[in-house]
């Protein structure tokens, strides 16, 4: 429909090639942030090519003030109790680059340093392998759906402002 959110769906797949620091294999998980908006991964412990193969989805400002998507990679191993996730790279995925490949864009993103000057050039190595799909909210009808089976929506279309059915509210039919 016209008033769908254009949103943004991420099968975050996996990393190579990780830098693997002085306590061995890092703690790793990726933090997706779109705009306002910061969504993470859960935990993946002790791997340098860690998978996950968990789906994200994030909803976009229409005014499509928001372009790309950025894709952090933190190790969260601790040496000392207060110590921040460490940032092993990140990948910037603009939005007017993404291919459809069968309903997505699937591709391996090479990590380049977490600062923000630094556009190009490769962290300590490792990729992050991502299936982006852009959905826009005027292109409602041409999405193709996912193979795999999606769960109902227990309020079937209601806007989910709408409260949920109230059984005591129905009347009785005897």
């Amino acid at each position: 429909g016209r008033n769908d959110p254009d949103r943004v769906q991420v099968l975050v797949v996996g990393a190579t090639g990780l830098a693997t620091g002085l306590q061995g294999a890092p703690d790793v998980m990726v933090v997706l942030m779109c705009g306002e908006q910061a969504t993470e991964t859960r935990v993946v412990y002790g791997s340098a090519e860690p998978l996950w193969n968990e789906r994200i989805q994030m909803v976009l400002p229409q005014d499509g003030r928001v372009d790309t998507m950025v894709a952090v990679v933190f190790n969260t191993q601790q040496t000392n109790e207060d110590d921040e996730p460490t940032p092993l790279g990140v990948a910037r995925v603009p939005f007017a680059t993404l291919q459809d490949q069968e309903g997505y864009d699937d591709r391996v993103w090479p990590l380049a340093d977490y600062s923000p000057t630094s556009r190009e050039g490769t962290a300590n190595g490792g990729y992050l392998h991502l299936k982006v799909h852009r959905f826009h909210h005027d292109l409602g009808a041409s999405i193709p759906r996912p193979n795999r089976p999606v769960p109902p929506n227990p309020n079937g279309l209601a806007s989910p402002s709408a409260p949920c059915h109230d059984p005591e509210a129905l009347p009785r039919v005897r």
